[in-house]
């Protein structure tokens, strides 16, 4: 009695979050836990038999591998069951494939942004380069006259004596 109210509460607990998906019941016969699982185990409707199997569907039981039927209902049974799982396991194969091309696109787009900021960015550097050259450029063009050279002559000489300790003659 424990046994089916346990896995009464076990399937009850499995289909909330997969109310759409069949789900199978057995119990294994070295532990004697009750298994249920999304995918049918390898001896559902086979001939060589196993442990009991339920099959449930919307809460609704849809299968008893215990309710004896003619071999061609059984193999019915068992390939609509593989055939389901396999179309289950390629629609996920596929959705994890989409997932992983949207995230190269993303990452490919994200790498464009990055290369053309940088890219932006050289262009800003040398364009500041330039404009430093060309002042610069402007700057050494300006007539020095010979009062601006004694001025900054007696500046370093200052300088020397604060620091060096040593005073250079101009």
């Amino acid at each position: 009695m424990n046994v089916r109210i346990f896995s009464f509460l076990l399937l009850a607990m499995g289909l909330v979050g997969t109310s759409q998906a069949r789900m199978y019941q057995w119990v294994n016969p070295n532990s004697k836990n009750v298994q249920l699982s999304g995918i049918p185990p390898a001896w559902y409707r086979s001939k060589t038999g196993g442990p009991r199997v339920r099959v449930f569907e919307q809460g609704n039981l849809i299968d008893d591998t215990a309710i004896a039927l003619p071999p061609s209902q059984q193999g019915d049974l068992r390939d609509a069951a593989f055939a389901e799982l396999k179309q289950r396991q390629e629609a996920e194969a596929l959705r994890k494939l989409e997932l992983l091309a949207r995230r190269r696109a993303l990452k490919e787009k994200e790498d464009k942004i990055r290369s053309e900021r940088v890219a932006a960015e050289r262009v800003q550097e040398q364009a500041k380069q330039q404009q430093e050259k060309q002042q610069i450029a402007a700057a050494g063009n300006e007539n020095v006259d010979a009062t601006m050279v004694n001025k900054l002559k007696a500046l370093i000489g200052q300088f020397d004596l604060q620091n060096l300790g040593v005073a250079k003659t101009p």
